[in-house]
This record gives C-alpha cells, structure tokens and sequence, in this order.
C-alpha cells in the first residue's frame, strides 16, 4: 500500500471508530438515585429553640434586648453531582433556619442547624447576630466541656462550650445544652442571657 493510500485508511479507520456505532461514555451513564442525609430523630430532640421562643438578653449590662422566635423553616439544600462525562448523584441535605426578630431594637439573630453541604459529619449548629457568626457542631455539646460553669447575674450555668466564631476570632460565643446561648462578645460588645 503506498503511503498516500495508507493516510487515507488510516483516517477513515479513525473516523469509523468515532462513528454513531460506538456509543459515547455519556449514553452509558446511568441515571444516579439523589442521596439524601436527614437530621437524626436523636440530634434534633438536642435542639433547644422551637422557633416561638422568646429570648432575652442584657447588652452591656445595661440594655434589655427581647428576641421573638418567627417559626422554623426547613430546607432540603441540594449539592450536584459531578464527575465529567457521568456525574456523581446529586445529594440533598436536611436544615432548619429560626430567626428571631427584636422587639426593641434593630438587631436579628438566626439560629440554624442541618448537615453541611460539602460535608459527611454530623448535624451543625450556626448563629448569626449583630455581625458575628460562630458554628459547632452537635456532637461537640458534650464533655469535654471548655468551662465547667460561668456566672452570669449570679446565677451558675454548668457544662459549658465554646462556638467558634466564623470571621473575627476576638469574638466568643458560650452555650450549654440547657439554656442555648448565655453569652455572645462580639466587636467588642457583650450580651448575657437574663434568666427564662
């Protein structure tokens, strides 16, 4: 065969290989069934606030500042699958957002947990208010504890975690598994729970 004519075998080779008759990777894909992780019976019986709560707090120890819980709201937030030509199912992930709104001031606090997208651990709580964001996650609402006790107001709270916060690492958040939040500092401001 002369070198010309070879060329023109060869290409018309390539050209039948990449024909209709060889079906491409992504035929062959197989629709993925949606995986969806859900906030276990036992973490959510570990969530303190309901949505209409009332939560007080004293800022700088002179303030009063009254939140009202404005129901619960639940997500399924969904991450797509991928993976090139046969991507990875989709998976869908359980969370509840409560905010509260003051009745004395212009501030908001959101109270969230759900299982983090982009993420295989457990149930995550996030706070967010007046500026400050902190996150822990469920499982950490056990001992070891950051604090034994705190006081504030001349009352004792027991068993006590630390939140970290999400921007500014000056702030703090404390919170035990009977009260929720008892104090916040952020941005050099301070709120303390006054007792329910």
């Amino acid at each position: 065969m002369k070198p010309k004519n070879y060329s023109i075998f060869l290409l018309a080779f390539i050209f039948l290989l990449s024909s209709s008759s060889f079906p491409s990777c992504k035929s062959k894909c197989t629709t993925q069934p949606t995986e969806t992780f859900l906030i276990s019976s036992s973490d959510k019986a570990q969530i303190l606030y309901s949505g209409s709560d009332t939560l007080k707090f004293l800022n700088n120890a002179t303030d009063t500042i009254i939140f009202i819980g404005q129901g619960k709201q639940h997500y399924l937030d969904v991450e797509t699958g991928t993976g090139g030509d046969c991507p990875g199912a989709d998976k869908q992930r359980e969370e509840y957002t409560i905010q509260y709104k003051s009745l004395n001031s212009n501030s908001n606090l959101s109270y969230t947990y759900g299982i983090p997208l982009n993420s295989q651990s457990g149930t995550q709580i996030n706070i967010s208010f007046d500026g400050g964001s902190f996150y822990n996650e469920l499982i950490s609402l056990r001992a070891p504890w950051a604090f034994n006790s705190i006081q504030i107001a001349r009352k004792t709270y027991s068993n006590i975690v630390l939140f970290s916060p999400t921007s500014n690492v000056k702030d703090s958040l404390y919170y035990n598994s009977q009260f929720g939040i008892l104090r916040m500092s952020i941005n050099n401001n301070k709120w303390e729970i006054i007792k329910p």
